[in-house]
């Protein structure tokens, strides 16, 4: 697509924008992204307040600082192609922005100074990572459904308890083992077997096809 290659302003493509003269950072995010960088800025905070009211409404005063780094983000590096639909990129950045926003919050009043997520405990369920929200949403939904299929009532308890998912969104949080033994009155020790067991459930519910993998003695 070299549609991209005879403006003057096409040199800053995929490069840092403070590479440029400072006296050309308008015009080559204009040129770029496809809006005023004043109008782009002003959008940005627009769609955080709306969004973070939708989904975590403890952060909706931060809207500001969500949209300057989704700013900041086209412009470190500028994109390396020009942006047709500039609305549709800004909306995308400052959902995913607001989402990982809420993941680290939620880790942090769970496990202070340590991060924990969805992802680092669905690695344990399933071959495959989920990449985008979508997908995280679908795996979500999936997990839900395999929870309420555990036959035994203690598992089942143990993993629900393990796994927080919230129903308005896609954020993802995980409690510790002693934070499951804490919330639910049994042993660590207890926990940490019922979840051992659990998983293997999970897996196959998740995957049957890995139920055949898991016969094989892989206990962890």
């Amino acid at each position: 697509m070299s549609s991209v290659s005879h403006h003057p302003l096409d040199e800053w493509l995929g490069r840092p924008i403070t590479e440029a003269p400072v006296e050309l950072h308008r015009a080559v995010f204009e040129h770029i992204v496809g809006v005023d960088l004043a109008q782009a800025a002003a959008y940005a905070a627009q769609k955080a307040f709306h969004i973070l009211r939708e989904i975590d409404a403890d952060m909706r005063y931060s809207y500001e600082d969500i949209a300057q780094d989704v700013i900041l983000g086209l412009t470190d590096p500028l994109p390396a192609e020009l942006i047709r639909h500039w609305r549709a990129i800004i909306v995308q950045n400052v959902r995913w922005r607001v989402l990982h926003l809420r993941r680290e919050r939620l880790a942090a009043m769970r496990h202070p100074g340590r991060r924990v997520d969805y992802d680092s405990a669905v690695a344990q369920l399933s071959d495959s990572a989920t990449v985008d929200d979508h997908d995280r949403l679908l795996a979500r939904e999936e997990i839900t459904a395999a929870l309420d299929a555990v036959p035994d009532p203690e598992v089942r308890a143990v993993l629900r308890a393990t796994f927080v998912l919230p129903s308005h969104d896609v954020g993802y949080d995980i409690r510790s083992t002693a934070e499951v033994a804490e919330l639910l009155g049994i042993s660590q020790s207890k926990v940490k077997r019922l979840r051992a067991s659990g998983v293997r459930i999970l897996r196959q519910l998740l995957d049957p096809q890995s139920g055949r993998d898991d016969g094989k003695g892989s206990d962890r």
